[in-house]
């Protein structure tokens, strides 16, 4: 059997095999996915942050500015303190204070003292001998049974309904200016400000005779 004839054809058509294979290998290689894109992640969108809720706005208008000067007339003449003439045209009607909560014991859970500037009171070493201002404010809230406004030494912005002249206090004090409020807020952005905590966690209204029997 003569296989030259067969060898000469499978040497001229191995050239065309090769050139073939080379071709599908690199087009295989193409199609295929690189490491860097098969480890690729798909990137996700990302969240949209959440919107920051908007400041509400209070309308203090109707509210009268008020300031702790232009309580008594000064000097403080032969009769002692008198009321101003602003003051008694307020009086019974809605004004803003702006001040700080005085730190003192409280008889009252629902009142606190107010001044127009930081005052610590220690009742027990002095009782009512004390350095509260003579024009300090009592504020009066409504306050839910076992609750009380807590001390913060943020300054506030009290709204309320005014109310004057002497009055017996529970805490044995004569309140001459009093506020009730209608809201309180930050001074400083005019925000509301949530004054109310439980009794029991307030140790100078705990160590209060008559806060102490309210938190019951």
């Amino acid at each position: 059997m003569n296989l030259k004839p067969a060898v000469k054809h499978a040497l001229n058509i191995l050239p065309l095999g090769l050139l073939a294979l080379i071709a599908w290998l690199f087009a295989r290689n193409a199609s295929a996915p690189t490491p860097e894109a098969a480890t690729e992640t798909k990137a996700v969108p990302a969240k949209a942050a959440p919107p920051v809720p908007a400041v509400p706005q209070v309308n203090l208008d109707r509210y009268t500015p008020f300031d702790f000067s232009e309580v008594f007339k000064l000097p403080a003449g032969p009769k002692g303190f008198e009321y101003t003439d602003k003051i008694n045209s307020l009086a019974g009607g809605p004004v803003r204070m702006e001040g700080f909560m005085v730190r003192h014991l409280h008889d009252d859970h629902e009142v606190f003292l107010f001044a127009t500037f930081p005052v610590l009171l220690n009742q027990k070493e002095y009782g009512l001998a004390d350095d509260l201002p003579a024009n300090a404010v009592h504020v009066r809230m409504e306050t839910p049974k076992g609750q009380a406004p807590a001390w913060t030494k943020e300054k506030l912005l009290v709204c309320g309904q005014l109310d004057i002249g002497p009055r017996q206090e529970q805490d044995g004090r004569i309140s001459h200016v009093r506020l009730r409020a209608d809201m309180i807020l930050r001074a400083s952005d005019r925000t509301p400000v949530d004054l109310l905590r439980p009794i029991v966690l307030q140790p100078e209204r705990v160590n209060s005779s008559l806060s102490a029997s309210a938190a019951q």
